[in-house]
C-alpha cells in the first residue's frame, strides 16, 4: 500500500509541474502562432497560466494587430475559462465560468467602403461554403 501512495503523489507532482510550468509557454507559443497563421495578423499574448486542478486556463493580455500592422485591432487584458469536469463526462466539453476583462476593439471603414476586418469575412465565408 506504500508504494501505492508514492507512485500515486509522483503522479500528482508530475501533473501538477506540466500543468503549471510546462503548458502555459506551449500554449502561449501555439495561440500566437495558429492565431497568426489563420488570421493572417501579428498576434501576441502577455502570459498565459493554466490550472491542472482547477481544469482553467487564463490568457492574459492578447493583443491581434490591424490589417496594416500600425494598430491594436482586437484584444483584451484577461481571458478566464474554467471546464466543468465532472459535467464534461458525458462526451460534451461543458464550461463552467468564463470571465472577460478589459475587451477592446477598433472597427474601421476604409475609403473604399470595406470593413478594416473585411479580408476576415472574405477568407472565413469562402471557406465555410467549400464542400467538406
Amino acid at each position: 500500500m506504500g508504494r501505492f501512495i508514492k507512485i500515486l503523489a509522483v503522479l500528482v507532482v508530475v501533473y501538477a509541474l506540466v500543468g503549471f510550468f510546462v503548458v502555459p509557454p506551449i500554449a502561449k507559443k501555439q495561440i500566437e502562432e495558429r492565431a497568426e497563421e489563420e488570421l493572417g495578423r501579428s498576434v501576441t499574448v502577455s502570459r498565459v497560466r493554466v490550472n491542472p486542478f482547477a481544469i482553467s486556463v487564463t490568457v492574459e493580455g492578447l493583443e491581434v494587430s490591424a490589417p496594416d500592422g500600425s494598430a491594436s485591432w482586437v484584444g483584451w487584458q484577461r481571458l478566464y475559462v474554467n471546464a466543468d469536469p465532472l459535467k464534461s463526462v458525458t462526451g460534451d466539453w461543458v464550461v463552467g465560468k468564463i470571465e472577460l476583462q478589459g475587451f477592446h476593439g477598433a472597427v474601421e471603414v476604409r475609403e473604399d467602403g470595406r470593413l478594416n476586418f473585411s479580408d476576415l469575412i472574405e477568407k472565413f465565408s469562402a471557406r465555410a461554403s467549400e464542400p467538406s
